[in-house]
């Protein structure tokens, strides 16, 4: 099982980071998710809330500087897991069908998603 854990800027605002090798090269990756309607108190807990993500490469991964954005994804609050799972396999990061726990701290609780089968169109999920 593949862990990702997020970091909590804002309840509004994560940061997840991972890394590739392909051809003996790292590459270095950062996915930031945004509430995109900014309204106090919602989360990823909240149904039907729309949320951007934005996937980035890092550059300069020592210094966490200069990153070339690579794409955005827009989705629902509930699909947001599911979307990672996506971009972790679009990337090389996990293979298709890789369990996948995604892991965030929302105020003040640490929360975990967990998909069965990472870029599958049919995946078991479980909250915790």
């Amino acid at each position: 099982m593949y862990t990702l854990t997020l970091d909590s800027r804002t309840d509004a605002r994560h940061v997840g980071y991972f890394r590739t090798c392909k051809n003996g090269f790292e590459k270095y990756f950062a996915v930031e998710i945004t509430l995109a309607n900014y309204k106090t108190g919602q989360t990823l807990l909240d149904n039907d809330v729309m949320f951007r993500i934005e996937t980035l490469e890092l550059i300069e991964p020592e210094y966490m500087v200069f990153c070339e954005l690579k794409g955005v994804d827009v989705c629902l609050s509930q699909n947001v897991v599911s979307e990672l799972s996506n971009i972790l396999v679009c990337y090389g990061v996990i293979d298709k069908g890789t369990p996948l726990e995604v892991q965030v701290e929302l105020k003040g609780k640490v929360h975990s998603f967990v998909i069965a089968n990472a870029g599958v169109s049919n995946q078991l999920k479980a909250v915790s």
